[in-house]
């Protein structure tokens, strides 16, 4: 109830509470898995309707959702990188990693794996001002075309795409719709931030990396 709300006079949980802002889920790894799967509707529909006693409310839940965890108890072993100082076994590894749902996790657009802290740098001055710069140079070309709901975004969005990459990146037979609305969208972010009108195949192969090649490596790291 604490996340999606309930109660015999229902009340809103956290998932409305961050509705049009940042909900941060740390350690999602160790959320039940009742509480994982409920989430699966405000990920998909941007709302939450809570039943009880033949009496139902629906509350907004649009936010942007960031989850974080470790994958191994000991906090050190990711699919990318299999840390020596590692006591627990891989195959322990690979069993806690399993505890997250799978359809839950696909919901997500991104995913990463994340570094030491010693090779991070992130220069946030210069950060912030790209980051400007992108949502303006978007605003100006998104309100020229005219306001659109979801589904006519991504058909905008393909429209900046070359054709042949559409066909030779986005082919129907690709491996979900999910994956497939992330890339575009995170690849028309990254041509946002090199303030192009078009999608190039660099933002398309460098969004891949993590709206399909890290799911793919979570997925086969744990079966």
């Amino acid at each position: 109830m604490a996340m999606i709300g309930g109660g015999n006079v229902p009340f809103a949980g956290e998932i409305s509470r961050a509705h049009g802002g940042v909900l941060i889920l740390d350690e999602l790894l160790e959320f039940h898995p009742v509480v994982q799967e409920a989430l699966r509707e405000p990920f998909e529909e941007g709302k939450i309707r809570v039943s009880r006693g033949g009496r139902w409310v629906e509350y907004p839940a649009k936010a942007q959702i960031i989850g974080t965890t470790n994958l191994c108890p000991c906090g050190d072993w990711t699919p990318v990188e299999k840390v020596n100082s590692c006591r627990f076994s891989l195959k322990r590894c690979q069993s806690y990693s399993q505890k997250l749902s799978g359809p839950l996790v696909d919901r997500f657009a991104i995913l990463e794996f994340t570094q030491r802290l010693s090779e991070l740098q992130v220069p946030y001055q210069e950060l912030a001002v790209s980051i400007q710069k992108a949502q303006a140079f978007s605003d100006k070309h998104k309100q020229a075309d005219g306001a659109f709901d979801n589904q006519k975004e991504i058909e905008w969005i393909e429209s900046t795409v070359a054709p042949n990459l559409m066909k030779t990146v986005f082919p129907d037979h690709w491996s979900s719709r999910r994956r497939r609305t992330a890339t575009l969208k995170v690849a028309r972010t990254l041509a946002d931030l090199d303030l192009s009108l078009s999608v190039k195949e660099r933002h398309i192969d460098e969004a891949l990396q993590w709206t399909l090649h890290n799911f793919e490596k979570l997925k086969r790291w744990g079966d």
